[in-house]
């Protein structure tokens, strides 16, 4: 069942950083089918070119990434001023991301948690982290 894009979301851009093949383009759809632009990267590398090419206005990013840790690239963005959300499945990356002042979703997440959260933290720049949850 597919939604409309959603007015506020129009020309929104999201950074998408997943190492998963198959996450990657799940998220990407649900992201797209909600009205989103996305940019998809595999990995930090890859992330940084398209934020070089393209500011996103949010960047996803999952925490295990293959060539560094997704926590400091998280940390690098948000220290830019770009808002960041850290996804993880694993202890090891919840445990990476305690210190760090980051909106946090726990996978497995549905595709409405996912956008509420991004709604929310677009909508409320002013907000600390642990202030909004889906």
């Amino acid at each position: 069942m597919s939604q409309e894009p959603d007015d506020r979301t129009s020309s929104r851009v999201v950074l998408l950083v997943e190492p998963e093949r198959e996450v990657r383009n799940v998220l990407q759809e649900i992201l797209e089918q909600r009205g989103y632009d996305v940019l998809a990267a595999n990995d930090g590398r890859m992330a940084r070119a398209s934020i070089a090419a393209t500011r996103p206005d949010i960047a996803l990013i999952e925490v295990m990434l293959r060539d560094e840790s997704g926590a400091d690239l998280s940390e690098e963005l948000v220290g830019s001023g770009l808002p960041v959300v850290a996804m993880t499945g694993h202890s090891e990356g919840a445990r990476l991301l305690e210190s760090l002042p980051l909106w946090r979703l726990t996978k497995p997440f549905g595709g409405d948690a996912l956008v509420m959260l991004i709604q929310q933290v677009l909508a409320g720049p002013h907000l600390r982290p642990e202030e909004v949850r889906p």
